[in-house]
Order: structure tokens, then C-alpha cells, then sequence
């Protein structure tokens, strides 16, 4: 490698680094931890405190750039603890997380609830999130929800339940799902 390739590399990644900065200072929405001095974003003392600076950087810019609908703003509230400053709650969120709220974030207003719930389910495996839950409860009250309860029961069917009592434990489930805050949250603002 030609030590140019070097010099032209740091120099792109410096003004990448500046882009973002600038990018930063306009943005709307704002994590408390930035704004703390002493904090794990503003002076870092180990590599976790950097990564976890990096994931606050990239879900800053990713919910700058893309939430500008109410529906986004309280899919993102419930998602998104924004008065955290512990390093481990962002370091706990990984890239793919990232992604897949930008994929999810981009369509919600556009897309049918099970077809994301369905994409969510392809691509983060069988962990249930709250994005899962919120995806599951909009499927539920959705247009959809014979599609979703079909799916349901062929997956309960396997394991030898009947149609009927996998209705049950369908309506069941949901109605546990409205103990959480944020289920809660959604089932009152959600328009």
C-alpha cells in the first residue's frame, strides 16, 4: 500500500468525520448523554466508551435524517431511551438493530404492519424486542390479522395444537402484550 493511499484514506475519513459533525449540530433530536461533560460520549476512558459514542453518532443521524412523520417520532420515543447516559444501554445496540430500525422506520407509514413483522422476523431470528411486540400488536389491530393469525396457528398446528385453541392462545398473547408500558404508549397515541 503507497503511503498517498494512506494520506487519502485518513484525510476522507477526517472529512466524513467533520461531515458529520456539522450534520450533528443541525439535528433535531439530541441524546442527554452528549450534553454531560463528564460523560462516556464527551470523555472516553476505553473502547467500549467509543463504540457506544459511535452508536449514539449513527442513531442520532439515522433518526435525524429519517423520522419526520408523528407515527416515527412515537415508534422512536418507545424505542429509543434518549435520557440514558450508561454506556452499556448503547453499547447493547447492535448494527444490525440499527438497521433494521432504519428499514422498519422508512416504512412504516407505507407498509402493512405484518409485512415488516414478517421482514423483522426474517432477518433478527427468534429474540422478541419491543420493536417485535410493537410490530406484533400493530399486525394484531391491523388489516392483516387473519393473514397473521393463519401464520400463527400453521406454526402451533405443527406442534399439534388445533385450530381453535391456537385462536385462544393467539388473542391470549395479545391481550399480555398490553401490559407493557410501551404497548400501552402505542395503544394511545397510535392514529
Amino acid at each position: 500500500m503507497d503511503s498517498r493511499d494512506k494520506e487519502t484514506k485518513v484525510e476522507l475519513y477526517k472529512e466524513s468525520k467533520m461531515r458529520i459533525k456539522k450534520y450533528l449540530k443541525e439535528a433535531k433530536v439530541k441524546f442527554k448523554v452528549k450534553s454531560e461533560k463528564d460523560s462516556f460520549y464527551n470523555d472516553p476512558k476505553m473502547a467500549g466508551h467509543r463504540w457506544s459514542a459511535e452508536k449514539v453518532d449513527m442513531l442520532e443521524t439515522l433518526f435525524n435524517k429519517i423520522v419526520k412523520t408523528n407515527r416515527q417520532k412515537l415508534l422512536m420515543n418507545l424505542l429509543i431511551d434518549f435520557e440514558n447516559t450508561d454506556w452499556h444501554y448503547f453499547n447493547g445496540i447492535s448494527k444490525k438493530e440499527v438497521q433494521i430500525y432504519s428499514y422498519i422506520f422508512r416504512r412504516i407509514d407505507k407498509d402493512d404492519p405484518y409485512i415488516l413483522l414478517q421482514w423483522h422476523d426474517q432477518k433478527a431470528g427468534m429474540l422478541k424486542s419491543p420493536l417485535t411486540h410493537i410490530l406484533e400488536y400493530l399486525s394484531y389491530i391491523g388489516k392483516n390479522k387473519e393473514a397473521y393469525f393463519e401464520k400463527y396457528s400453521r406454526v402451533l398446528g405443527f406442534y399439534g395444537m388445533d385450530v381453535e385453541d391456537a385462536k385462544k392462545r393467539f388473542n391470549e398473547y395479545h391481550m399480555k402484550l398490553e401490559k407493557f408500558n410501551y404497548i400501552k404508549e402505542l395503544k394511545r397515541k397510535w392514529k
